[in-house]
């Protein structure tokens, strides 16, 4: 029979394995268009959508830790510099690597007249973009540089001020911190429905989707629910199925509702097939190094793209108005697998030598306990 804490334990495990495959389908999203076969797959087109889904599994889990911990200044202090040693060392890790890129690519076309397919170097990743993802801006508000350098790290910039709003917010509104949740939902919902989002879209999506996964955690929290074991089955096939057919970007808000609808049923659900399958080792390892799969696969592409490109020489093509190598389809999927095996390399390698040990280091500068399991190291711990 299983305890009350080892549920609990099982519940965590799952919603980790969930942002470790929406991690991977990321990578699988952003695969360079080598075959249109797979790249016009519905599934595979519209999985940039699970960025969606952890910001709301982000609010969620920083709910569930820091709800109810933040009453100063200090505290408020405390948590968000746990958040900059969480996120940062990785993003300046793949900042540099992608200077280093743009050297690279400037040394190849001034030394030996090799030049870039797409853009001359420094042309897109410029002095002022590097400058605001130093400081974690670039993705922020209105301005062209939120894809540049490592582009996946526009993500990390919304969420990172998203970080301070929340504990801000918990902050400021003491006992009415609920109600401002909804309402941070209700009003960036509102813009980027109506489309007056004035440039701050990104944070907006991020907003909408942190301040849900607050509200239901919130919601979790107010009674033990317990969902039916084909609950989570049911949110899970639900959301994949409107990730394949939805047809254009005005249904993208659909992702909110689907994706806090399958986070709640895993929080909820003691048992059953999707927790047996989604609490399998593996799994449950994809998530805990996918902050560092998701901040990789981009410098891997980029590897990977330039191999096919000049090592194989297969020939390019105009897609999205970028110059995109083609392969046939028993080499594309090998190249896919490759790129696959590649990323989750560089990812354990990453987490193991950076990420891990400075948020541990982090931690111990605080003294701060590994929380919101009582787990020694659950892998869903806040920090």
């Amino acid at each position: 029979m299983q305890t009350s804490s080892q549920s609990n334990f099982s519940r965590l495990d799952s919603l980790e394995s969930l942002r470790g495959l929406a991690a991977l389908l990321i990578v699988v999203h952003h695969i360079p268009a080598w075959n249109a076969a797979f790249h016009d797959i519905g599934f595979v087109r519209n999985s940039y959508l699970m960025v969606n889904l952890f910001f709301v599994l982000s609010g969620f889990v920083i709910y569930g830790a820091y709800g109810e911990r933040i009453h100063s200044v200090r505290d408020l202090a405390r948590f968000q510099f746990l958040r900059f040693a969480r996120l940062y060392p990785v993003h300046l890790l793949f900042l540099a690597a992608f200077l280093g890129v743009e050297t690279l690519k400037w040394i190849a076309q001034t030394r030996f007249g090799i030049a870039a397919a797409n853009t001359n170097p420094f042309e897109v990743n410029t002095l002022e973009a590097g400058v605001q993802h130093l400081f974690l801006l670039h993705a922020v508000g209105p301005g062209d540089n939120a894809l540049t350098f490592n582009a996946a790290a526009w993500s990390i910039s919304v969420e990172f001020y998203m970080y301070l709003l929340f504990g801000l917010t918990i902050l400021v509104t003491g006992k009415f911190k609920d109600a401002a949740m909804a309402g941070l939902f209700l009003a960036s919902i509102i813009m980027i429905a109506t489309g007056r989002t004035y440039g701050f879209e990104l944070m907006l999506q991020c907003v909408a989707g942190f301040s849900l996964g607050c509200m239901i955690a919130r919601l979790r929290r107010m009674r033990d629910w317990s969902a039916p074991v084909w609950a989570p089955a049911m949110a899970l096939a639900a959301l994949a199925a409107f990730i394949h057919w939805k047809p254009t970007l005005t249904y993208d808000l659909g992702v909110y509702p689907l994706t806090a609808a399958l986070i709640f049923s895993l929080a909820s659900c003691p048992a059953g097939p999707t927790h047996n399958l989604l609490t399998r080792r593996p799994l449950v390892l994809l998530g805990v190094i996918s902050y560092s799969l998701y901040m990789a696969h981009t410098l891997v592409l980029w590897v990977a793209n330039q191999f096919v490109r000049i090592v194989l020489k297969a020939p390019d093509v105009m897609i999205y108005g970028r110059s995109t190598p083609q392969l046939d389809a028993p080499a594309a999927a090998l190249a896919y697998a490759c790129v696959l095996a590649a990323t989750i390399t560089l990812s354990v390698a990453v987490y193991v030598l950076v990420e891990k040990p400075l948020r541990e280091r982090s931690r111990r500068f605080l003294l701060e306990p590994k929380s919101f399991s009582v787990r020694r190291d659950g892998p869903l711990a806040a920090s």
